[in-house]
């Protein structure tokens, strides 16, 4: 966390609001366990199709003359020791032109290894013996099935569903064209009615149902519910507004996601709240649950909040994934 120039953010990986779409990915570091068998009838034979790439962290190691290392030539970085990003094992030719084979399965301490250089190996045949440790970083590529997907959607207004930004100029013969509201319009209903209508019951219908989902899958919906937020009257539109303190954020799926992020503060510490504060915001809960999220009266929440979470089965190859062609939400609206 930090200053990023002369915006705050809270943490780095939240999304800054200072420019459109701006949802940065998150990152964490990988430790990379590399064993590579030597060629050997019993091995197979490396074909060197799956090459890697090395990169140096010190900028003057590897200056001419050059060579894998570049240490204790005039044009390396004098006193300078750089932090070991690995360590390893790697085997080679050594200086007598001996091969030097390493088993990665019974090798558990790192000894370097043997390369070519001609600036830092010996004046004959140019061999280095590395050492076990370095400042270098290999760089991998890996493919990774996921088994759990999540798919968040921002809250929607219970009391006005169909909320939208139409003007009588896109649909002139609808009645309430502009309205901005929608229908229906729960809240003003109950206002001309003296009344006041909150949601009683939920549930969903997905296509394909569960039952024709590939074996070993799953798709799951759950619901959140907040009382109020901060620019809920306001529909979410990144183009118009995408700052995190002015922008709408109903249908914000940027803000459904920060909310759920901060929803439990860690150690008390005030920067771990969401930045845009919400009201009584419940935890997730699957569709047979919604009796958490109910007040003392049976009504759930006016904003409501869902994501779809998708199981894939990897223990078989190829993996197997669910599918969604179509969401229905459906809830019935009661007076209190």
């Amino acid at each position: 966390m930090g200053f990023t120039g002369t915006i705050w953010t809270v943490s780095e990986a939240d999304f800054r609001g200072e420019r459109p779409r701006d949802h940065d990915p998150i990152a964490a570091p990988l430790l990379l366990d590399f064993k590579m068998y030597p060629d050997d009838p019993r091995n197979g034979v490396a074909t060197g199709y799956n090459k890697f790439h090395i990169a140096y962290v010190g900028p003057c190691w590897s200056g001419p003359p050059g060579g894998y290392y570049g240490l204790g030539n005039p044009f390396a970085c004098p006193g300078v020791s750089w932090p070991n990003f690995r360590v390893h094992s790697s085997g080679g030719v050594d200086g007598l032109g001996i091969e030097q084979f390493v088993d990665p399965a019974n090798s558990f301490t790192a000894t370097g290894g043997w390369v070519l250089d001609v600036g830092m190996g010996d004046p004959i045949a140019g061999r280095f013996q590395t050492p076990p440790g370095d400042d270098h970083l290999q760089w991998a590529q890996a493919d990774f099935v996921r088994r759990v997907s999540l798919v968040t959607f921002g809250f929607f207004d219970t009391q006005m569903p169909n909320r939208h930004a139409l003007t009588p100029a896109d649909f002139p013969d609808w009645p309430g064209a502009g309205n901005q509201k929608g229908l229906p319009d729960f809240e003003s209903l109950g206002m001309s009615r003296g009344e006041t209508y909150a949601v009683s019951d939920v549930f969903t219908v997905i296509d394909p149902p569960l039952g024709s989902q590939p074996a070993g899958t799953n798709v799951t919906v759950e619901f959140r519910g907040v009382d109020s937020f901060v620019n809920a009257d306001s529909i979410y539109d990144e183009i118009a507004d995408d700052n995190y303190d002015t922008r709408g954020n109903l249908l914000n799926p940027k803000y459904a996601c920060e909310a759920f992020r901060y929803a439990t503060p860690n150690s008390g510490d005030t920067k771990d709240q969401p930045r845009l504060v919400a009201t009584n915001m419940t935890p997730y809960v699957v569709e047979e649950d919604l009796d958490q999220l109910r007040d003392a009266r049976g009504f759930l929440p006016r904003y409501m909040n869902l994501r779809i979470v998708f199981e894939n089965n990897i223990n078989i190859s190829p993996p197997q994934t669910p599918s969604l062609r179509s969401l229905s939400v459906i809830y019935r609206v009661e007076s209190r």
